[in-house]
């Protein structure tokens, strides 16, 4: 590895014959209808069109689905220390996210946008890391491929757009990534080393992977250093100390958060995730098992790179990858194999010791989707180079932007036609709106949330809780709703939610009605079922989530006093089902 000041060229990353010198910055690609343009124009394109559909999927009112309700869930009643505590409903996500998320919602108010606004920021910042990282590591069409191939992918597009941390982890890895490669640029100089060292604590406060990216930088930077020790290059002082004061923090810093934060949650969850999780952890004691279940993952969800599927629905991008590999491995930087290489193996390991999984989605692994989308575009630049054909170099090259763009055409569509997860979560949605917003001159009490009274158990109380949060015009504080149902003089609706599966404790509800008819009359009761998993899922009856509104009015109410009875809107019979 000898000391350079820019990376070595690759095969169909530079000085192709059929579009112009390496050295030229403003390099030309052919275009359609004679039109052309040059490497960084196509580049920027890429990345306008990366941040156009993050931003369209942010802005369109996809609902909240239920790992989001989940998560939101915790931004409810907690401050910026209970955060650090386990989370509720079986949820891990590192405490600087839940900080951010937290922040915007107070600041923004609880609502879809606010919720998602981190990690959206996040996408965007990725796609503009990406086009840095690419423009330092690869030219011509390989550089294009690698900015094309993130900006249109589905599931960074989608995780930017999403209230979960998976785009902090794609961030957080481009910005290591993109540290190491300014340094490597010029190894003379410590400037980039120490912002590594800046950013690495906040980094691992964001993204639990990030510490294999992490630590994998650490094995990259000391691979180059004793590389240049075999060549009689001793490294510098200047430059080993911020490389030391780095792993100090790397392994302090995340010391510190596995102990306030992911080992309590880790505790929590633990059970439940190793068994959500068991097909994504290696078979070691199998080799046969263990070589079909890396093959299986390697060509599975994690390679999605512009698109892919389960069960070797990912090869095309598998195999890109190879040829990236052996392209990297030829004519370098041979640096970004070992990155690369190191950041997978971490990840591997951790999931060999059960505590991270490996291949099980893309959600998963998105601290390993530059390296993916590198070799890819590495990959993908070589094979067109190869073609002998001048005008099939042209014709491959706009098939594969055409290729792009038509994703992006689709994806955009799909989003505009269904935007939603499933549609289980768009009728949720409407059926929130709809009930937050009828009868707003009755005060609307939940039962368990306001007064305290637990009648169910075993619910899936989520949804109900940031749908009311978000849709609920004029909330009654806990101790407001008490005074009203306490003072007995005016109509109040009160809710009770639950999963159609979930006991009813009779006692309590008894108790509780008792104490209601000592003031009240039930004017009316009604149950509305919402779906939220097809009939034919194992959990169908426990997503099944039921409103029970009782309607009171007092003993001593005159309806003639008022224009008329306040009951729910649109509510035609004792059970309806949406």
């Amino acid at each position: 590895m000898d000391e350079v000041s820019s990376p070595a060229p690759m095969p169909g990353l530079s000085a192709p014959s059929w579009l112009a010198p390496a050295e030229s910055p403003r390099l030309s690609l052919p275009g359609w209808f004679g039109m052309s343009g040059t490497v960084e124009q196509w580049t920027w394109l890429f990345v306008g069109l990366g941040i156009a559909l993050r931003l369209c999927r942010f802005a369109l009112p996809f609902p909240l689905w239920c790992d989001e309700f989940q998560l939101a869930d915790n931004f409810l009643d907690r401050d910026y220390r209970g955060l650090t505590e386990p989370l509720n409903n079986n949820q891990v996500a590192p405490v600087g996210f839940l900080w951010a998320e937290l922040a915007a919602t107070g600041f923004l108010g609880f609502h879809e946008w606010s919720l998602r606004l981190f990690p959206c920021l996040c996408g965007l910042a990725s796609m503009l890391l990406m086009r840095q990282v690419a423009r330092r590591l690869l030219s011509g069409v390989s550089q294009v491929l690698a900015v094309a191939t993130l900006a249109v992918a589905y599931y960074p597009i989608r995780l930017g757009a999403e209230v979960k941390p998976y785009a902090g982890d794609l961030m957080c890895a481009l910005v290591i990534l993109a540290c190491v490669v300014e340094w490597q640029r010029d190894r003379g100089r410590t400037l980039w080393l120490w912002v590594l060292t800046a950013v690495i604590a906040p980094i691992l406060t964001i993204s639990f992977p990030s510490v294999f990216v992490g630590g994998a930088a650490s094995l990259t930077l000391a691979a180059i250093f004793a590389a240049d020790w075999r060549l009689g290059k001793l490294p510098a002082r200047r430059i080993v100390i911020p490389f030391v004061v780095y792993n100090l923090l790397l392994v302090g810093v995340f010391g510190a958060i596995v102990w306030m934060n992911a080992a309590q949650q880790y505790r929590a969850t633990a059970n439940d995730m190793v068994r959500c999780w068991a097909d994504s952890f290696p078979p070691v004691s199998s080799p046969p098992a263990l070589a079909l279940w890396l093959l299986d993952a390697h060509t599975g969800v994690i390679f999605a790179y512009p698109i892919g599927a389960e069960n070797g629905g990912s090869g095309f991008t598998a195999l890109g990858c190879l040829v990236g590999v052996v392209c990297l491995y030829r004519r370098g930087p041979r640096w970004l194999l070992i990155s690369g290489g190191a950041a997978f193996a971490l990840t591997l390991l951790a999931a060999a010791l059960h505590r991270y999984p490996y291949g099980g989605h893309a959600r998963l692994a998105q601290h390993l989707a530059p390296f993916i989308i590198l070799a890819f575009a590495a990959g993908g630049g070589a094979l067109i180079e190869s073609m002998k054909s001048l005008e099939w170099r042209r014709h491959a090259w706009r098939l594969a932007c055409a290729a792009c763009l038509l994703l992006a055409l689709g994806t955009t569509v799909r989003d505009l036609a269904a935007p939603y997860k499933t549609p289980a979560d768009l009728v949720h949605q409407g059926f929130a709106r709809w009930f937050w917003g009828s009868a707003e001159t009755v005060p609307t009490v939940c039962v368990e949330d306001d007064l305290g009274l637990r009648l169910y158990g075993h619910s899936l109380r989520t949804p109900y809780r940031c749908y009311r949060r978000i849709l609920q015009k004029s909330p009654l504080t806990p101790e407001k709703a008490r005074e009203v149902v306490r003072r007995g003089d005016s109509p109040v609706r009160c809710v009770l939610f639950h999963s159609d599966s979930a006991p009813r404790d009779e006692a309590a509800f008894s108790q509780w009605m008792e104490e209601m008819e000592t003031r009240y009359t039930v004017a009316r009761r009604n149950q509305y079922q919402v779906e939220l998993a097809d009939p034919g899922h194992p959990a169908a009856a426990f997503r099944r989530l039921c409103y029970d509104v009782y309607e009171f009015v007092p003993r001593s109410y005159d309806p003639s006093q008022t224009p008329s009875e306040v009951p729910l809107a649109g509510a035609e019979s004792e059970s309806s089902r949406r």
